[in-house]
């Protein structure tokens, strides 16, 4: 290790890696790497901004269904459906009452699909894990919901390309996830340390997500993104 990678402000020893490693956002080579005082090892894309976990250092299929299923999140919890108001209002005001969406990884608990369903907009779940509804992933819809998923991708780019084909011309994705800036400290941020969160996005790679997919990007916080397909 013959130099340093800057995050936030700290000094974390980072290596060269061979070219045959490329990002799992927009497929660039990945040449930075980096371990915490955890001993984690993360790789950071130079091209989109994205950091992400090493495949070797993610958690078992069983302890990640694990950890999901701790979650307390639900319905009838008034402190999160006012945590999923941050994305819920902006989304809502970019559709109208005939159109059907998508919550994409609704988890256990889907919670904002019934806030949109409460104010007359029907909205199908979606969740690999704990709904895995396969007729969603062929349907057609005006707007999709992404509620604290796009941290948890092992391969965002497929999942992208995924909701693009299901999201109809001109149709809305809403993304919850907090974004990553150089002001935090990125080894003791809260968000890394929980051990499902793969993957971290700044303001650099959600608008380049917007450039590979075509789409447009309205940031409107440090944790919600609209894209317009």
């Amino acid at each position: 290790m013959d130099s340093v990678n800057t995050l936030g402000g700290e000094s974390l020893p980072f290596f060269c890696l061979n070219s045959m490693m490329n990002c799992v956002l927009c497929n660039s080579p990945i040449r930075k790497s980096f371990q915490t005082n955890d001993k984690k090892n993360y790789h950071e894309c130079t091209s989109c901004g994205l950091i992400f976990l090493d495949c070797n250092d993610r958690l078992s299929f069983e302890d990640e269904k694990a950890r999901y299923e701790s979650h307390q999140n639900s319905p009838t919890d008034i402190s999160y459906r006012n945590f999923l108001n941050q994305l819920f209002q902006p989304l809502s005001q970019k559709i109208n009452k005939d159109n059907i969406g998508l919550d994409f990884g609704c988890g256990p608990g889907p919670t904002i699909s019934k806030m949109f369903q409460e104010n007359g907009i029907k909205m199908d779940i979606y969740d690999p894990i704990f709904f895995p509804n396969n007729y969603a992933l062929k349907a057609q819809y005006d707007f999709i919901s992404c509620t604290e998923v796009v941290e948890h991708l092992f391969d965002p780019a497929k999942t992208l390309n995924l909701i693009d084909l299901i999201l109809k011309k001109s149709g809305w994705l809403g993304v919850m996830t907090k974004i990553y800036d150089k002001s935090i400290i990125f080894e003791d941020w809260y968000y890394r340390k929980d051990p499902t969160h793969v993957a971290f996005y700044s303001k650099q790679t959600l608008e380049m997500i917007a450039d590979i997919m075509d789409w447009k990007c309205e940031i409107h916080s440090d944790n919600v993104v609209l894209f317009q397909k």
